[in-house]
This record gives C-alpha cells, structure tokens and sequence, in this order.
C-alpha cells in the first residue's frame, strides 16, 4: 500500500488501462516507488490522484519500458475525501463500503 504520487489517467496505446505510481518503501518499480498497471476491467470510476491510498496485488511483470511494475488483479483504493472502492479481478466487480479516512499511519478506519 502507497500513496499516489503520479497516475497516467490517458492510456497512450488506447487498451484503457490505467498506471499509478506509488511510494512504496520496498520500491519494486525504483527505489521508494512502485508502479501499478490497471487493466480496463479494475480501472476505477473515478481515477483516485495523488495523495490517495492504493493497494494491489498482483504478479510483478515487465513493463513497456523496462520497468518492473504490479500487474494488478485486486485494487483497493482509499480517497483522502474517504470513500473507499475495491476491484477484484475474480469477480470483475466494484464495490462502494462505507466512508472511510486514512489515518496517519495508513490504517483505515470507519466513519462514524
């Protein structure tokens, strides 16, 4: 889990992937970052941008550029203004849950 420091909100090849670039201490993508391939079926209505929580699981793939990114197939998204999305690859839906805020150490936690 990180926070969005870049996202590709136009797909340059037209697939309708999205790509996200995240703080990730264990830097898969370069050292502190990490970058995440969305495809079509994940991508989340509305984008989440920067400063937002991201998660995803996934295997690490190659890509167009050389880099090592997650090719995600679960998505979890937490917005700084709290509604929180996840997207499951298994079942290719989305779900909305309650509102919910990241605290400071990045543990979500419910509105009440």
């Amino acid at each position: 889990m990180g926070r969005i420091v870049y996202v590709e909100r136009v797909d340059p090849d037209g697939d309708g992937d999205a790509h996200f670039v995240i703080r990730d201490p264990q830097g898969i993508t370069l050292p502190g970052l990490t970058a995440i391939d969305v495809r079509v079926e994940l991508r989340p209505q509305p984008l989440p941008g920067p400063g937002d929580l991201i998660s995803a699981a996934g295997p690490v793939q190659t890509g167009s550029y050389g880099q090592s990114q997650i090719h995600a197939l679960e998505l979890h998204v937490a917005r700084q203004a709290g509604r929180h999305v996840s997207a499951n690859a298994d079942s290719g839906k989305k779900t909305q849950r309650r509102r919910l805020r990241a605290t400071a150490t990045g543990v979500l936690t419910r509105r009440r």
